[in-house]
């Protein structure tokens, strides 16, 4: 079984390093090679100059603690997927007729995961390893192996024990029974914990910390410190003692995984048949195959009558609703909140903390011109293999055009609408503006106009590139590779220097308005300088999408791959 399984992984390198070979000989492949290449190399010696690194604080300690295990009740409570368990077709069809038990094929194929876990451990601590008191290289290494081998496989058992309960109904509630004990028992410690806490602390890190180290949520929340505790040793002998509970609570999940009460080909069918759907639909259209579960709810109502510009935005809005998780929105609230957690821990003050919230959603909303036509996606790129079939339309191409850019543009500008409020309404409420109040509600009012400009010049120049080079253009952010990184990055810089020179002449038409009007109108110059500018990206941004609809209607078909 062990030479037959070596010599399966071998021949799938050597298969693999061939078809890179094949594919360098394409100038788009090699220069997108090169680019990545080049970008980790900019990492990684960046980070090598950088100031030594020791182990992490208590504190820090104690937020990897509560996110690891906000992680694992996500996974309990909402799923989690057995992409472990996919196997290909070659090896569904010679390894599960062999004469092999489960536990075999179910080890092979948990010994095939570690491959891309190590790469995954060595990868962390070469771009964030530097050195210092803490741990050497190779014990921070095999301490980031441990903890992502514990969380693969604690995400697979969660997913074989919910299918159980779905697939066996009653009697599968009688056997989770213990799983969901654990969690009401984890919600009611957390909420004797709080009730225990003092005052919270000014410094969210040390309130973290306090919080986790509160009986009994410090007790019930040990499992979630073994994993880490290797990586937080401060010397071989606390490495040698935090390492042997990590081994031992890896063996468990081992163990726990290799006994799942249900049925091991069944899952792993079901697992592979949803990789290759997902596979498929990569490779046609850059989008997951199937909406997320719950997506069929969400819908737009559309009049039986009314402009075709309003129909296509609608089409794209509601295509936006069924592939955009709902998870991944809350994941992305999270994630805001706890960067302004950590950039507030060194204040004291609740005003300082405010400040901070509105200084950064205001900085989200201007970052948002430049990350948000690579994010947000409702347009003609995850629609480039239907451009037969949008020209057989009864449109014009501009209306088309105008259509699929006002989609993202329209998506992109109330985010940054409500995050332009938030931020200066923190701001006016620790009067951090040096403004009248009636000129900052009309200036809020003028970014909009200005900010909606600037995206639908930047969604048309996506689109364009979309439209003439569909080759060198992304249908999707997905996972990929390095060639894959490095073409992200070469159209996102191609993309930013067209955005600037579209910038160009609005601005200077602004910074003269407000230069010519400021001696007459004071503050209120900047009013007229951001509509100006923004009524020069508007003006930009019609003769662009014209432009684009000609080209549209008399270009030849294309191929999104």
């Amino acid at each position: 079984m062990i030479a037959a399984a070596l010599y399966l992984f071998g021949a799938t390198v050597r298969n693999r390093g061939r078809r890179l070979a094949r594919q360098l000989r394409s100038p788009r492949y090699a220069i997108a090679i090169l680019v990545g290449v080049a970008y980790l190399g900019l990492v990684f010696f960046g980070q090598r100059h950088g100031r030594p690194t020791g182990p992490p604080g208590p504190s820090l300690a104690a937020v990897g603690t509560l996110v690891l295990a906000a992680i694992v009740f996500k996974w309990w409570l909402f799923g989690a997927d057995r992409s472990a368990l996919a196997f290909t077709p070659a090896e569904i069809q010679f390894l599960f007729p062999a004469p092999l038990s489960r536990a075999q094929v179910l080890g092979y194929k948990l010994a095939r995961n570690q491959v891309l876990i190590l790469f995954n451990a060595v990868l962390w601590t070469v771009l964030f390893w530097r050195g210092g008191p803490g741990l050497g290289a190779l014990p921070h290494l095999l301490g980031l192996w441990l903890c992502f081998s514990t969380l693969s496989l604690h995400r697979l058992g969660a997913a074989l024990t919910r299918d159980s309960v779905l697939q066996h109904g009653s009697r599968g509630w009688r056997r989770a029974w213990p799983a969901a004990l654990v969690l009401l028992v984890y919600v009611a410690g957390a909420a004797l914990a709080w009730r225990r806490m003092d005052a919270p602390a000014a410094n969210p890190l040390a309130w973290a910390g306090e919080l986790i180290s509160t009986a009994p949520l410090g007790w019930l929340l040990l499992p979630f410190r073994i994993p880490l505790a290797p990586l937080a040793a401060q010397g071989t002998t606390q490495f040698l003692a935090a390492l042997l509970p990590a081994l031992l609570l890896a063996g468990l999940h081992l163990l726990w995984v290799l006994r799942a009460d249900r049925g091991f080909e069944d899952a792993a069918l079901e697992a592979s048949a949803r990789r290759a759907e997902l596979l498929a639909r990569w490779r046609r259209e850059g989008t997951v195959a199937g909406a997320p579960a719950g997506a069929g709810g969400r819908r737009l109502p559309l009049a039986v009558a009314g402009s075709p510009l309003t129909a296509i935005i609608w089409k794209n809005l509601t295509r936006l609703l069924r592939t955009v998780s709902p998870a991944f929105l809350v994941a992305m609230l999270v994630l805001m909140a706890v960067g302004i957690g950590l950039g507030a821990a060194e204040r004291e003050s609740r005003g300082e903390m405010i400040t901070l919230g509105g200084t950064l959603a205001l900085a989200w909303a201007a970052a948002l011109s430049v990350l948000g036509p690579q994010w947000i996606r409702a347009d003609l790129r995850g629609e480039l293999n239907q451009l037969d079939q949008l020209r057989t339309w009864p449109l014009s191409g501009t209306v088309i055009m105008a259509g699929m850019i006002c989609s993202s543009a329209l998506v992109l500008t109330v985010v940054q609408a409500l995050l332009g409020a938030l931020g200066v309404w923190a701001l006016a409420l620790e009067r951090q503006i040096p403004l009248p109040g009636p000129l900052v509600l009309a200036l809020w009012f003028a970014g909009l106009i200005l900010l909606g400009g600037l995206n639908l010049v930047a969604f048309g120049i996506q689109n364009g590139a979309a439209l003439l080079f569909p080759a060198w253009v992304r249908t999707d952010i997905r996972p990929g590779g390095i060639e894959q990184m490095g073409q992200h990055l070469l159209t996102a810089g191609v993309s930013f220097l067209l955005l600037l020179l579209f910038l160009a002449g609005p601005v200077l038409v602004g910074g003269g308005a407000t230069y010519l009007l400021r001696p007459a109108l004071g503050s209120w110059a900047l009013l007229a300088a951001a509509l100006v500018a923004g009524a020069g990206l508007l003006l930009e941004a019609f003769l662009l999408v014209d432009w684009l609809g000609e080209r549209f209607e008399r270009g030849p078909a294309t191929d999104a791959e």
